[in-house]
């Protein structure tokens, strides 16, 4: 999961790093500054699931749920 500031920078670096050791990577639209549409196209190039605040929400209290069921 990823979130940062100036999308150009860090964030994009970083995100680029972790494709390349093959983690699945989840970025917070609403969590990113500076994030362009040519960088939402890049990240959907490499594999990257771009989600907004609120699906990245429910996808962690449907985690949340998933692990207490199984605990």
């Amino acid at each position: 999961m990823f979130s940062g500031c100036n999308f150009p920078n860090c964030p994009r670096t970083s995100i680029y790093e972790a494709s390349e050791r093959d983690f699945r990577i989840v970025a917070i639209d609403g969590a990113i500054s500076g994030l362009y549409d040519r960088g939402r196209a890049e990240l959907d190039g490499i594999g990257v699931l771009l989600v907004d605040t609120e699906e990245f929400v429910e996808m962690s209290e449907a985690g949340q749920a998933a692990a207490e069921s199984v605990g």
